[in-house]
């Protein structure tokens, strides 16, 4: 039973780990989009609306083909669409 609650707890930081790894990854490319149009001098409305594309496009992984011409990140972009739905 010990072993059991150890392999649960175990799942439960793995999944916060994916979701921080996630969410970091969203926030840096929204933070850094941003700070460039403040660097630029653009408008607030501006930042806001770079920052939302940056954050979007960061979730997209490209599409890369193994040798036998499978995606091995369409797994890695299902498991980032579920955990993005699951937080909301």
């Amino acid at each position: 039973m010990q072993k059991l609650h150890e392999e649960h707890a175990t799942d439960i930081l793995e999944r916060r780990a994916a979701n921080n790894a996630d969410e970091m990854m969203e926030i840096e490319a929204a933070v850094n989009e941003a700070m460039s149009v403040f660097n630029r001098g653009g408008a607030s409305a501006v930042m806001v609306a770079a920052a939302t594309s940056a954050a979007r496009e960061q979730t997209n992984l490209p599409v890369q083909l193994d040798e036998f011409g499978k995606d091995v990140n369409e797994h890695k972009r299902i498991d980032v669409m579920q955990r993005a739905e699951a937080r909301k």
